[in-house]
């Protein structure tokens, strides 16, 4: 949400009702700032600076009635570890995401997508829910989780150069010889793929930032891993944004 005004600070707080805010961004004339999850209806929204003057006091605002849906899930049938692309509309915090009751962890949240990773169930057919707390919010239908089929569960190393050139090992299951391997949208060189459960590749030259893994087989099976490796550029003083992560790979 846009607050405009005069004499914005970038400590200042914004507040809705009793709820505080995330400020985003800020500038003289205007803050942008997350609206905080509150029940239906209206509620002012305030500007305080750090000594808890208030600014100014904003026009009324209504908070609508946003009960979170599911309308799509791809894929249907997954193995356990793999991402499940959430569709749908509200997702935001505190909602979580269940499957057959254990929570999903969230790789990625907007507020009409979510993208999860498949506990570690045993293979059948399980709810998927939205919940906040111990309450169901929203049921998103039934997925199948399979015993095995294409997933990549980690990448290592997790920081890469933007340069290229790197081996990167992807761990995983359901990878065949002949799978193509994407990075940040790149295709990558030398594909070896070890077994179904481990492939090298060489790492093309990326922008800097996080970068998407994407294995597809032959059959036009895919499978993805959002932001998986951390791209940076070799000239950054800071180097890599994440520390890596030890992890053994098999030989």
């Amino acid at each position: 949400m846009a607050i405009h005004g005069l004499h914005f600070r970038t400590n200042d707080a914004i507040t809705f009702g009793p709820a505080a805010g995330t400020l985003v961004s800020s500038a003289p004339d205007a803050h942008v700032s997350l609206v905080p999850s509150l029940p239906p209806g209206s509620v002012s929204v305030n500007v305080t600076d750090v000594l808890g003057r208030m600014s100014t006091t904003g026009p009324i605002f209504t908070v609508l009635d946003n009960t979170p849906q599911i309308t799509h899930i791809s894929p249907t049938a997954l193995p356990a570890g793999a991402e499940l692309i959430i569709d749908g509309s509200g997702f935001r915090a505190p909602y979580t995401f269940t499957i057959g009751g254990q929570t999903a962890r969230i790789v990625t949240l907007s507020f009409n997508r979510a993208v999860v990773r498949v506990p570690a169930l045993a293979p059948g057919s399980y709810e998927l829910r939205v919940v906040n707390g111990s309450q169901t919010a929203a049921s998103g239908g039934t997925l199948t989780v399979t015993q095995s089929g294409l997933m990549i569960s980690s990448a290592y190393p997790i920081c890469a150069r933007a340069n290229g050139g790197s081996v990167l090992h992807l761990l995983g299951g359901g990878f065949a010889s002949g799978a193509a391997v994407t990075i940040g949208g790149t295709p990558a060189a030398n594909v070896t793929v070890i077994d179904a459960s481990h492939i090298d590749v060489a790492l093309p030259p990326l922008a800097p930032g996080w970068a998407t893994i994407v294995v597809r087989n032959t059959t036009a099976e895919s499978t993805t891993a959002t932001n998986a490796v951390a791209v940076y550029s070799p000239l950054d003083p800071d180097g890599c944004p994440v520390g890596p992560r030890q992890r053994s790979v098999r030989p």
